[in-house]
């Protein structure tokens, strides 16, 4: 099975919404200025960033995009192309194609799809 790994939800005033989920669930968050993007540490994490205890995922925020209005998440895929084809050959719709995740994707890739139902989704591929 391929699982749930990262969130996302967008923001219209970052200083509210780091205030917010500071404040509400004592998540700490780590900014990648070049990015305009801020990562939300929900639990204790190792070097890597990744959770050190099961039952928990870390996510991010960023300016909303009308392409992300609304919070997703995203599954984890060890072959992206192979869960593009997949997604497209069983009615679903690319949003936003295979995209790299650091530099020249050092980190992975990322895509988001529409699923058959017409919810958008995201797929992530990370290096291992």
């Amino acid at each position: 099975m391929n699982k749930v790994t990262h969130f996302e939800f967008p923001w219209d005033d970052k200083a509210r919404a780091k205030s917010f989920y500071q404040n509400v669930f004592g998540w700490k968050p780590f900014e990648w200025e070049q990015m305009g993007y801020t990562s939300w540490q929900t639990g204790a994490v190792d070097e890597k960033m990744q959770p050190t205890e099961p039952g928990f995922i870390n996510g991010g925020s960023s300016k909303r995009d009308p392409s992300m209005p609304y919070p997703m998440f995203y599954v984890d895929v060890p072959d992206m192309d192979v869960a593009l084809d997949k997604i497209v050959e069983n009615g679903g719709v690319i949003v936003r194609g295979k995209i790299p995740l650091g530099e020249n994707g050092s980190m992975g890739f990322l895509a988001w799809f529409k699923d058959s139902e017409g919810n958008i989704l995201g797929l992530s591929e990370y290096k291992r």
